[in-house]
């Protein structure tokens, strides 16, 4: 009797050990390996997540477009961006999952165009942080 309770226990464990990193892996994560800056001259200019773009001050930048993918994603389900600008905080846009697959969000700003600033994106479902990705933006000298 104790041999059987004491391999039904392990039976139960083993499972858990074997749930538990499948329920690990479908939560939702998202991947931002992609940005686009756009400019009031009509110009898309694709920069690196972390990487510096430099705008002409002719030509101040008009919106930011964040692209990637999302895993894990429920239909339905809510969640959140967050977009600042050093200790400034933006926007917070609440958002809902239509599909996991393909991610893009674009974040404008009006007539005075964006100032140049580190600015981050932050998606967070529930408590948790599910994606962020950030980009700087600069002033060119000289043209």
């Amino acid at each position: 009797m104790r041999q059987q309770a004491r391999a039904a226990w392990l039976l139960v464990a083993l499972g858990m050990l074997v749930a538990i990193p499948a329920a690990a892996s479908a939560a939702t994560q998202v991947k931002i390996p992609a940005w686009k800056v756009q400019t009031s001259d009509g110009k898309a200019h694709k920069v690196s997540p972390g990487a510096t773009f430099k705008a002409c001050g002719s030509h101040r930048v008009d919106s930011l477009s964040a692209t990637g993918k999302v895993h894990g994603a429920k239909k339905g389900k809510d969640y959140t961006e967050v977009w600042t600008a050093g200790a400034k905080r933006y926007a917070t846009l609440p958002e809902t999952w239509r599909e996991s697959g393909s991610f893009r969000t674009t974040f404008g700003i009006g007539a005075e165009g964006f100032q140049p600033a580190k600015y981050k994106l932050k998606l967070v479902e529930g408590s948790k942080t599910i994606g962020k990705s950030s980009i700087t933006i600069k002033t060119k000298k000289g043209c």
